[in-house]
């Protein structure tokens, strides 16, 4: 039997005799059951299809709910270079997420990760665990066999597993054998778009969901879940650091609180109080005040220059400009550039300018 057989009628004609343009017949939820029936009555035949591809993992239980091709798979725990993932509704419609409110997600817990705990945040990190987990989970394929892998959208790795700043994660060290003696992440987030609606969030919890469903008009929410005694337990946020549709929760992991900073799918980020700063940071916010702090910068060495130009020589305004540029700005700098105005052999000490 050919693959292609698998995957149903792909006839042209029948194509265009669908209700609707984005529908594929041959993804819609009956049509996949049907397809998992045929291939338990030829399940030898199926594996052979399934050990020719390239991408093949003997260690990955393959499930004959899902669909695996050289370039797609409908499985989302399958995570593979070159390999991509396709989701359908019941109904046969591809899901598709917004790449931008999913990335604006991604791009700020990756940033509060990296801040707070180095460089040890994953996307696309399979976890595996012992088989017996997998059946306590009742995670279990079309062939009864149990599912021992999972792919959250992030995950934050033990710190032995930490890399230099900046270092990339090589592809085959993508991997977290829990079944194998690797400890456990210390965080797992998983990010449900309006594209993803309809999947729920499961855990290790003996209630089964833990974040529920998603409804398609579900605002941007954060929701955090503590392992206690082996079960999660859903935090209540701090009244006295949140804000009116910004619940702020205290994170064991980050060691200070977390929030998600709107209700929009397009501009919601993750973010975290920095108690240092007084303020709420995200990767948007650090870069806008960095271009404020280089764009002060560079303005008030454009006055020191000016000011200063015929009572400075030019060795000792570069001199200030240099301290300026490695460590910063000091406290009320005009009224020190006003005061070297009138006073230019104490410029050393006003400018905090150390030979």
């Amino acid at each position: 039997m050919d693959v292609n057989d698998m995957l149903g009628d792909r006839n042209p004609a029948k194509r265009d005799r669908r209700p609707r343009a984005e529908v594929e017949a041959a993804m819609t939820q009956r049509a996949r059951r049907a397809r998992a029936k045929l291939r338990l009555t030829r399940l030898a035949e199926w594996q052979r299809h399934i050990t020719s591809l390239f991408h093949h993992n003997p260690d990955y239980p393959y499930d004959v709910n899902h669909e695996y091709l050289e370039d797609w798979t409908s499985d989302p725990d399958y995570v593979v270079d070159a390999v991509s993932i396709r989701e359908y509704d019941g109904k046969g419609a591809r899901l598709y997420t917004e790449p931008r409110s999913l990335s604006a997600v991604q791009d700020s817990a990756e940033h509060a990760v990296n801040t707070l705990l180095g460089n040890r945040v994953a996307w696309g990190f399979r976890v595996f665990f012992d088989e017996e987990v997998a059946m306590d989970l009742d995670l279990i394929t079309g062939q009864g066999i149990p599912k021992n892998a999972v792919v959250p959208d992030l995950v934050v790795l033990p710190q032995r597993m930490e890399l230099p700043p900046d270092q990339e994660r090589p592809f085959d060290d993508r991997s977290l054998r829990l079944d194998r003696g690797d400890p456990v992440p210390e965080l797992v987030m998983e990010i449900l778009s309006r594209g993803t609606a309809e999947i729920a969030v499961t855990a290790t919890d003996p209630q089964g969901d833990t974040g529920g469903q998603r409804a398609d008009d579900s605002p941007a929410e954060l929701l955090v879940f503590k392992l206690e005694d082996g079960a999660y337990r859903q935090l209540e946020c701090d009244p006295q650091m949140s804000e009116p549709e910004m619940p702020a929760f205290f994170s064991d992991v980050f060691g200070t609180h977390i929030r998600m900073n709107g209700v929009d799918w397009e501009l919601a980020r993750l973010q975290w109080h920095d108690p240092v700063k007084s303020r709420w940071r995200d990767h948007e916010t650090d870069k806008e005040e960095q271009y404020r702090a280089e764009g002060t910068l560079e303005t008030t060495v454009a006055v020191l220059h000016k000011f200063l130009r015929t009572k400075l020589a030019q060795p000792k305004r570069r001199r200030i400009e240099a301290v300026w540029r490695e460590q910063g700005l000091p406290p009320d700098v005009l009224d020190r550039i006003l005061a070297v105005q009138r006073t230019p052999k104490e410029w050393r000490s006003l400018m905090a300018a150390p030979d």
